[in-house]
């Protein structure tokens, strides 16, 4: 008698017919080993566990498996769960949410992302803008004069041990950790390098992103904007809780519906202010959740018809809100296009969704819940 072997990805049924094969086969032969007993009762477990199986439970036990430590485990109540720290992902259907070509960021080094490929590091999913870096030989700053535009907004930052001293179009001193952002007053800015540093950026833009590096020209580096298309996954309710770290204004998550018309997130301003931020056929309202510096954020939200809900973890919360939101079936990480100051410079380490919940109150608690925890780290 032939018996087909337990391998995985075999159906519930096909299981069941190999347990149904090896009790037949016991069952006719004429000498019954010594751990039959125990044989028996391990395969009437396994048959038992297969009528009562969660496929969503045992999905979440396989992952949760690999892992250990503070949080480590997936939220029972997560249907969509985006683990960018750790590289663990994991969905109510596997296959519609996956991860490729994960890169890891060397120590102390900094790594350039091919086009369409996630730009995972060991800090998170960055998200960046696009910039062009006006400052040659980036990777071995020396002095240098720079032809920039009038009445224009630049930023230089570096890093090293050394500095640079601003003149002409712009003053101010440049050290690691202290960029200088300013409106030139006119054409030529000479940039005076002193000590000894690593990479220099001058951009056009009221932040610099981690170094672009350049050689005897200028270099433009495209910004990223992951987005998970959720289509027929969103129900009557949509909650979640999102974990990131930015030291700039713009976007700092967004669900939308594939317009600029539509959209819900988090947003940023330059007074360091953050706020729930919503379009509804084009009309923006804004609600400040708090006054937050830069650095790590912890997000909970939750959405439902006539029902909106966000706090921001330690800094505000907007209270439950009565604009009725059209569906939204798109997660974006970072610039959404909408327009050049629309941004976010960042890493994302932790994203949640929570689809199958039918009261909004107990989503935005349980999407709160999971948030209060990253909170904690």
């Amino acid at each position: 008698m032939a018996i087909q072997p337990i391998y995985r990805g075999m159906t519930k049924a096909d299981v069941e017919e190999t347990i149904d094969q090896v009790s037949q086969w016991y069952n006719g032969v004429s000498t019954v080993p010594d751990n039959w007993a125990d044989k028996t009762d391990k395969l009437n477990q396994a048959g038992a566990g297969i009528e009562n199986m969660d496929p969503e439970a045992v999905a979440r036990e396989k992952i949760n498996a690999l892992v250990s430590g503070a949080n480590a485990e997936i939220p029972p109540d997560a249907s969509l769960y985006l683990d960018f720290l750790n590289g663990r992902y994991y969905c109510t259907a596997p296959t519609d949410t996956h991860a490729t070509d994960i890169l890891a960021l060397g120590s102390g080094g900094y790594q350039t992302f091919a086009p369409n490929v996630l730009p995972r590091t060991d800090l998170g999913l960055l998200t960046t803008v696009t910039q062009t870096n006006l400052f040659l030989n980036s990777d071995a700053p020396a002095t240098q004069s720079v032809t920039i535009l009038s009445a224009r907004v630049y930023t230089v930052r570096v890093w090293g041990s050394g500095s640079i001293t601003l003149s002409g179009a712009a003053t101010g001193t440049v050290e690691e950790g202290s960029p200088v952002t300013f409106t030139s007053s006119g054409t030529s800015l000479t940039l005076t390098v002193s000590g000894s540093l690593d990479y220099a950026m001058l951009v056009e833009a009221s932040f610099a992103t981690d170094p672009i590096i350049t050689e005897g020209s200028t270099v433009t580096r495209p910004g990223n904007m992951p987005v998970i298309d959720l289509t027929g996954r969103l129900g009557g309710v949509t909650a979640g809780a999102t974990a990131l770290r930015t030291n700039a204004a713009g976007v700092l998550f967004l669900l939308n519906d594939g317009s600029a018309d539509n959209f819900y997130g988090l947003i940023r301003d330059g007074n360091g202010s953050i706020h729930e931020w919503h379009s509804i056929g084009g009309t923006l309202t804004a609600t400040q959740v708090g006054v937050g510096s830069t650095g790590r954020l912890v997000v909970a939200y939750a959405l439902a018809e006539g029902y909106h809900r966000m706090e921001v973890i330690g800094l505000g919360d907007t209270g439950p809100l009565t604009h009725s939101l059209p569906p939204l079936d798109r997660k974006h990480y970072g610039s959404i296009g909408l327009d050049t100051s629309i941004n976010m410079y960042g890493v994302t380490e932790q994203d949640a969704m929570i689809f199958s919940a039918t009261d909004p109150e107990t989503a935005f608690a349980q999407a709160k819940a999971l948030a209060q925890e990253w909170a904690a780290q």
